[in-house]
């Protein structure tokens, strides 16, 4: 595989959603200020939705009112959190209308400055030492670093924990699920796993889970440490996809393909159809609203316990006419008052140690929750290292399309764990020898 350049780059994944791009109504909402004049006009960009550009609202708001000088302009691209968003994205930046600031997703940043789309902002993360670093949790700041450069630093952050719906637990009488081992998982999915003699479920014990959760928490890893070999057929890698299939076909207490015909694991936990299901802070946005009590416990363990963590890359454009606008753009997003502003009104967790300790955060709650789960566990993920970010690697898009692919004969039982790894193996590697 030849390398991309820049511009192939900027229109690859550009390529299917340019006509969806060319028809978007991306909404650009520009706040009123004081005076135009000499101000620097600076926007940003995320996916956008009811729910979010509400949340957002306040942040930029409070940025204009503290900055006569620069207008902060938010876009809001559409395409939801996937590919389409990429897309519209990445078709913008190529026709030169891009935002000068914007968010992309965990696994993609690398790709973006590796073919100089971004900006390193070490130097003025150094001009600037009220940035605080520090503050943040080390594993949002880092999954920022590539080849020794910070290219870009975390609007908030997403560690995954097991939520679970009290009540399917309550009527089975089976504990909670807190801090369970990979057997005791299992144990409890089965029992609270409820199937017609045609295999159709009314309850489902637990959800698939992330794959990349198994193969850590049995001791693998995707990318050796250089990123020059895929590790997918290794025996530790081999013993996490076997527990993620057992979950589906041996055990079946997680979906299958046709679990999921009408609805995705959200939705199958929303509606009260699944016990448990792995999801980030973010997830209370919707389990809030539901009619059953819950909770949030910590991912089980295999031979460690870990999980991933998603972070918000909020990262500036190469191509940003004035780069000290944007900057200060940028650090408010990162700073603990932006991040209260925004997350305070919303659902995701924050990327600030600081954050976390403010009552608007330890003393949340909603709907029907039993606890303080929802708060106190993900701080003891960060706390504790049980999280981890996903691998970086200029070729992770082609990557992680390679694995998805694979993972659908491993879920519905067609090959075994064994043929799974070795082709992801295969392919990824003939990726990276290319490159």
């Amino acid at each position: 595989m030849a390398k991309l350049s820049r511009r192939d780059f900027l229109k690859g994944l550009a390529t299917t959603g340019a006509a969806v791009g060319a028809q978007a109504t991306g909404m650009l909402t520009r706040l009123p200020i004081a005076s135009a004049q000499d101000v620097a006009q600076v926007t940003y960009a995320t996916p956008g939705g009811v729910v979010e550009d509400a949340a957002w609202e306040p942040v930029w708001e409070a940025f204009n009112e503290e900055n006569d000088d620069i207008q902060a302009n938010y876009l809001a691209v559409g395409g939801g959190y996937g590919p389409q968003y990429l897309q519209l994205l990445q078709a913008r930046l190529a026709a030169g209308t891009g935002p000068d600031v914007f968010f992309v997703m965990d696994g993609f940043m690398v790709g973006f400055a590796a073919r100089g789309v971004l900006v390193p902002i070490d130097s003025f993360v150094e001009a600037h030492p009220d940035v605080d670093l520090e503050d943040n949790y080390s594993g949002h700041i880092e999954a920022h670093r590539w080849q020794d450069q910070l290219w870009g630093l975390p609007r908030d952050g997403a560690p995954y924990a097991t939520w679970y719906n009290a009540d399917i637990y309550d009527e089975a009488g089976i504990p909670y699920p807190e801090g369970l081992s990979w057997e005791e998982f299992v144990e409890q999915a089965v029992a609270l796993t409820e199937r017609d003699d045609r295999g159709r479920a009314s309850v489902i014990g637990a959800g698939r889970g992330a794959w990349i959760d198994w193969i850590w928490q049995a001791g693998g890893e995707v990318l050796n440490e250089d990123g020059t070999e895929c590790l997918m057929g290794e025996p530790e890698a081999i013993d996490g996809l076997r527990f993620a299939q057992s979950l589906v076909v041996d055990h079946q207490c997680s979906p299958s393909a046709s679990d999921l015909a009408d609805q995705n694991e959200g939705a199958l936990f929303t509606s009260g159809r699944m016990a448990s299901f792995t999801a980030a802070r973010g997830f209370l946005g919707a389990v809030c609203n539901t009619p059953f009590r819950f909770d949030a416990a910590l991912p089980p363990a295999g031979a460690i316990r870990v999980g991933r963590t998603n972070v918000g890359p909020t990262v500036m454009s190469a191509e940003t006419p004035d780069k000290n606008a944007a900057w200060e753009l940028l650090k408010f997003i990162n700073s603990s008052r932006g991040q209260t502003l925004k997350i305070s009104t919303g659902y995701a967790y924050p990327s600030r140690r600081s954050v976390v300790q403010e009552d608007w955060y330890v003393n949340f709650n909603c709907g029907q929750a039993i606890g303080t789960g929802l708060n106190t566990v993900f701080n003891d993920i960060m706390e504790n290292g049980w999280a981890r970010t996903w691998p970086k690697h200029p070729q992770w898009p082609e990557i992680s399309t390679v694995i998805n692919t694979q993972l659908d004969a491993l879920y519905s039982g067609d090959a075994t764990p064994e043929t799974v790894g070795g082709e992801i193996a295969a392919q990824v590697n003939a990726i990276l020898s290319a490159e």
